[in-house]
């Protein structure tokens, strides 16, 4: 019998992810993605470039979310 492999084709949030990477692409939670979609947020760059004030506006988003993001992007929060 041959076994298959199932592989995940989604990325783990990394510094290492480049700006152009797409958040559908990335491994987060559907909540945040959700939140992210629906007010614009398309890429990688899009979050990196936001400040903690942009992104703590957004419904569904609060400080352990963004402090996840920044985390997971490899960044300090932005004022």
């Amino acid at each position: 019998m041959i076994q298959t492999q199932i592989v995940d084709p989604m990325l783990d949030p990394s510094q290492d992810l480049s700006d152009d990477v797409q958040l559908v692409q990335v491994r987060l939670p559907t909540r945040i993605r959700n939140a992210l979609a629906l007010h614009g947020f398309r890429t990688i760059g899009d979050v990196r470039l936001a400040s903690d004030k942009t992104l703590l506006s957004l419904p569904d988003l609060g400080r352990t979310s963004v402090a996840h993001l920044r985390a997971g992007f490899g960044l300090d929060s932005k004022p």
